[in-house]
């Protein structure tokens, strides 16, 4: 009997730590990621494809390769949806690319919109805010956003704001113009 039980707790032990350490391991190796610096308004919605090839100070370029950050993105992308309508891409003014690369050398365009709409490769998703919310804070969006901004993101009311939030919302920081200084 004494030696079922420690069999039993081996078995049970092993179970656990190899589902914990499953839970951390990705296909995923890294996601490029594209975004345009706080509030800019276009005069044209910005299309998935476009966002990639603008540059200037408005325009923010970083990588995702934490293991644990893109597992987590990795599950929320497993479970994204083909969105039912008559116009995809068009009626999502887009705010984020990320270019998604797997370990068997797949890459998934994702652009992600101004107010949460998603598109994967030119097919626009229903929205997920936690995919939205792992993906602004991993890449350090909302720093770009005022506190008052920040009221406007729908994910935020249900994660809150980063712990590592920094406002960088101020325009020497977005890499505007600045106005000359005064004549003196």
């Amino acid at each position: 009997m004494f030696k079922m039980k420690i069999v039993f707790f081996l078995f049970l032990f092993f179970t656990l730590s190899t589902s914990c350490f499953h839970r951390d391991s990705t296909n995923i190796t890294s996601i490029e990621v594209s975004f345009i610096k706080g509030n800019v308004e276009k005069p044209i919605p910005i299309s998935c494809g476009a966002l990639a090839f603008m540059r200037g100070g408005i325009v923010k370029d970083t990588v995702l390769s934490g293991v644990k950050e893109l597992s987590e993105i990795e599950l929320q992308l497993s479970s994204m949806k083909e969105k039912n309508m008559d116009s995809t891409v068009h009626s999502c003014d887009v705010r984020i690319h990320c270019l998604v690369h797997f370990k068997n050398n797949k890459t998934i365009k994702l652009c992600i919109g101004q107010f949460n709409c998603i598109v994967e490769d030119n097919i626009r998703m229903i929205n997920n805010d936690t995919l939205i919310y792992l993906i602004r804070k991993g890449t350090g969006y909302y720093n770009y956003f005022s506190k008052d901004d920040l009221a406007y993101f729908d994910e935020l009311k249900q994660f809150g704001i980063p712990n590592d939030y920094k406002d960088l919302s101020s325009t020497k920081n977005l890499g505007l113009p600045h106005p000359p200084p005064p004549p003196q």
